[in-house]
């Protein structure tokens, strides 16, 4: 899935799926090369990633306050805040968030030509509450 995500993001131009069309469509390299050999490479650069720990490894993909244990690694990945809808994540890269979601639970704009979706609620999109819940979430899993 991680491959066929960036292959979708490397061929769309600027990586963003916020338009229809050949608009942005220039002499990019990622460009000219098809769907196909973008999601060959990143399959070969995924396997060169793979190493065995000799450990039990589990990867979670949820609500950072929805997890009741004490990981050895923490990704935070936060959504973007920002005034403007030009940062917002759906916005750009609903595509791949569908995609990784396997298109659970997400309703489709059918009226919108490039197809978005209903946003879902996040705390993080208070700035209000934003310093704190990232405060909360580092304190949750920082080791001293």
């Amino acid at each position: 899935m991680s491959a066929l995500v960036r292959a979708c993001l490397k061929r769309r131009p600027r990586g963003i799926f916020t338009y229809v069309g050949d608009r942005y469509y220039d002499d990019r390299r990622d460009l000219q090369i098809d769907l196909q050999h973008h999601f060959d490479t990143a399959i070969q650069e995924h396997d060169k990633a793979i190493f065995d720990n000799k450990m039990n490894n589990i990867a979670f993909n949820m609500n950072i306050f929805d997890i009741d244990i004490k990981p050895d690694l923490v990704y935070f990945d936060p959504p973007y805040y920002s005034p403007h809808s030009d940062s917002d994540y759906l916005r750009r890269y609903h595509f791949v968030e569908g995609l990784v979601r396997y298109w659970r639970g997400i309703k489709i704009q059918q009226h919108s030509k490039t197809k978005k979706f209903d946003k879902y609620p996040t705390d993080f999109e208070a700035k209000n509450k934003l310093t704190m819940l990232l405060q909360d979430s580092s304190r949750n899993f920082v080791r001293a």
